[in-house]
C-alpha cells in the first residue's frame, strides 16, 4: 500500500487502483509449515514421488480450483462477486488441509480425530495462524515461478539464550532441526527460508545485524550462502544510528540466485546521505570484491587484503603458542574499590600483586621471598621494538609459594597481602593470582604486544619479563624464528 501511495506522487497518469490484496497480505508464523506436526508444504503433483497422500486427485482438483479462484479474485471489482470467491476460497483452503491429514498414511486414527478438531478453529484462509503454508496461500507463484522472484525482510534479531520461547516452535519444526545451529540469531532461520522459498533466478536482500558477518553460530549460514547465493552489493551502515529504538550495528546485504562474479561493498561512516554514489567520499568508502575472496574461515571478511596470499598461508597457532597475560584480580587500587571499601591507611593506586620499585624496598622481602617477584612489564613500558622497564615486580604465586605463604614461611609477603584481603577478588585469594598463566610464556623468548593499540607495537624480549591481562605473549613452536615473524 505504501509503495503504491509513493508512486502515485510522481505520476501524471490515473494510476490503477490497487488489486485485492486479501490473499497476498497474510500473517502467521513464516518460518513453520506444519500443521501439529503435519507437513502442509503441499505441493501440485505432476507424476513425481509424493508421501503425503494415499489418494492425490481431489487434492489436485482442489489445488486446481484454488489456483484459478485466487487469479480471478485478484482483479474482481465486483463486491458481491468478491464475497462468493472469498467464501470458495475459505473452503477449498479448509478443504485442502483436511484431505492432507485424512490421507497422512503416519498418523493413527485419534491423532487425526484430534487434529480435524483444531482445525475447525481456522474458518478463514485470512486469519492469524502459528504456521505458514506458502504453497497453498501462493500456488500461483509456486505452479508459475517455482518461487518468488523477489524476497526482502527486516527479520528479528534474537538470540536464543534470551529468547528461547520464541525459538522453541521453530527448533521442533522439521525446518528448524534442518537449520538449527548453536549461538545462532533468530534472522538466521528468515535468510534459510527465503532461500527455500525463491526460484532460480530470483533476488534477496535482508537488513540485519552485521555481528553475524564473524560469529561461529553463523557457520552453517555463511556455507549455505556460499553454495546457494551470490552478493549483489552490500551496504554496512555499522554504527550510524538508523533506527530510534534499536541499538547495535546493521548491514544490508542483497544476494542473488544467479551467478555473479563481483560485487560492490559500500560502508558508511557518519550518515546514510551518500549511500547511491558511485565514487568514494569523506562519508563513503566503496570497494569492489570477488565472490569467493571474502570467504575466510568460516566467516565473512569485507576487509581488502592488501596482499594477495593466493590461500599460501598458515594459522599463526600452526606455528607458534599464544596466550594473554596474567590476570592478577587486582594489580592495584583503583578508585571504585577504594569508594566500596574506605581505608584510610590504603590509597589509590597502592599494590597489591604488581608493586612499585619503592613500595618493595618498604616490605623488607627476605631472600626467598624477594625470588617470588618477577619483572613486570605496564602498558607504557612497552614501545615498537622497544621496552622502557619501570622497574614493576608482580608477586607471581604458585601452588608451592601459596603455601608457604599460608605457613608463614614468607612472613612479610602474607603481612602485605593481608592488608588488601578485602580488595582481593581473585578466584585463588587471598594469596593467589587469579589466572597465573603457564610461565613458559613470561620466560621463555617471546614477541609480546599489547591486545588494544592505535598503532603496531609488537617487540621481541628474552629477558623473562610477566606480562598483564592486556598483553598477548607469542612463543616458539616449531622451526620458525620469532625474529622472522617479528
Amino acid at each position: 500500500m505504501r509503495l503504491w501511495l509513493s508512486l502515485t506522487i510522481d505520476e501524471d497518469d490515473i494510476v490503477k487502483p490497487l488489486p485485492n490484496l486479501d490473499f497476498r497480505i497474510i500473517q502467521g508464523n513464516s518460518l513453520i509449515e506444519e500443521f501439529d506436526g503435519i507437513n502442509l508444504d503441499i505441493v501440485l503433483e505432476t507424476g513425481s514421488q509424493q508421501e503425503l497422500s494415499i489418494s492425490s486427485d481431489e487434492k489436485n482438483e482442489n489445488i486446481q480450483e484454488l489456483y484459478k479462484l485466487q487469479k480471478t479474485f485478484f482483479n474482481e471489482t465486483d463486491l458481491e462477486t468478491k464475497q462468493k470467491i472469498i467464501k470458495k476460497i475459505n473452503k477449498l483452503y479448509y478443504s485442502i488441509i483436511k484431505n492432507e491429514i485424512e490421507n497422512k498414511i503416519s498418523v493413527n486414527f485419534e491423532k487425526k480425530k484430534k487434529l480435524l478438531l483444531n482445525l475447525n478453529n481456522f474458518e478463514s484462509v485470512n486469519l492469524e495462524n502459528n504456521f505458514m503454508p506458502w504453497q497453498l496461500r501462493f500456488f500461483d507463484v509456486f505452479l508459475e515461478k517455482k518461487g518468488f522472484d523477489i524476497i526482502l525482510a527486516n527479520p528479528p534479531y534474537n538470540r536464543e539464550k534470551d529468547f528461547a520461547e520464541m525459538f522453541e516452535p521453530v527448533n521442533k519444526s522439521n525446518f528448524g532441526q534442518k537449520y538449527h545451529s548453536g549461538k545462532m540469531n533468530f534472522w538466521y532461520y528468515f535468510l534459510h527460508k527465503a532461500i527455500d522459498k525463491t526460484n532460480d533466478n530470483a533476488i534477496i536482500s535482508f537488513i540485519t545485524s552485521r555481528y553475524w558477518l564473524a560469529s561461529s553460530g553463523a557457520k552453517s549460514l555463511i556455507k549455505r550462502i556460499k553454495e546457494n547465493l551470490f552478493f549483489i552489493d552490500v551496504l554496512d551502515i555499522g554504527k550510524v544510528k538508523i533506527f530510534d529504538n534499536v541499538i547495535g550495528q546493521h548491514i544490508i546485504t542483497t544476494y542473488s540466485k544467479r551467478k555473479i562474479e563481483n560485487f560492490t561493498y559500500k560502508k558508511v561512516s557518519n550518515n546514510t546521505n551518500d549511500i547511491f554514489a558511485n565514487k568514494n567520499t569523506d562519508n563513503l568508502e566503496i570497494e569492489f570484491f570477488n565472490q569467493n575472496e571474502i570467504y575466510k574461515n568460516n566467516q565473512i571478511n569485507f576487509e581488502k587484503n592488501i596482499i594477495s596470499y593466493d590461500n599460501k598461508y598458515e594459522i599463526l597457532n600452526n606455528l607458534f603458542s599464544t596466550s594473554t597475560g596474567i590476570q592478577e584480580s587486582p594489580d592495584k587500587i583503583n578508585k571504585k574499590q577504594l569508594t566500596k571499601l574506605p581505608n584510610k591507611n590504603i590509597n589509590i593506586g597502592d599494590g597489591v600483586f604488581v608493586l612499585r620499585d619503592d613500595e618493595i624496598k618498604k616490605l623488607n622481602l627476605k631472600k626467598d621471598e624477594r625470588n617470588v617477584l618477577k619483572k613486570y612489564l605496564e602498558l607504557s613500558d612497552v614501545e615498537k621494538y622497544k621496552i622502557n622497564y619501570s622497574k614493576n615486580c608482580i608477586i607471581y604465586t604458585s601452588i608451592d609459594v601459596i603455601n608457604k605463604i599460608k605457613k608463614k614461611e614468607y612472613i612479610n609477603l602474607k603481612l602485605h597481602l593481608d592488608k588488601f584481603k578485602k580488595y582481593i577478588t581473585s578466584s585463588n585469594a587471598p594469596y593467589g593470582l587469579h589466572r597465573p598463566r603457564n610461565e613458559n610464556y613470561f620466560i621463555e623468548p617471546k614477541i609480546i604486544f599489547k591486545c588494544m593499540f592505535l598503532k603496531p607495537s609488537f617487540t621481541f624480549d628474552d629477558s623473562g619479563f610477566y606480562l598483564g591481562f592486556s598483553f598477548i605473549s607469542i612463543i616458539q613452536k616449531s622451526s620458525l624464528d620469532l625474529k622472522y615473524l617479528l
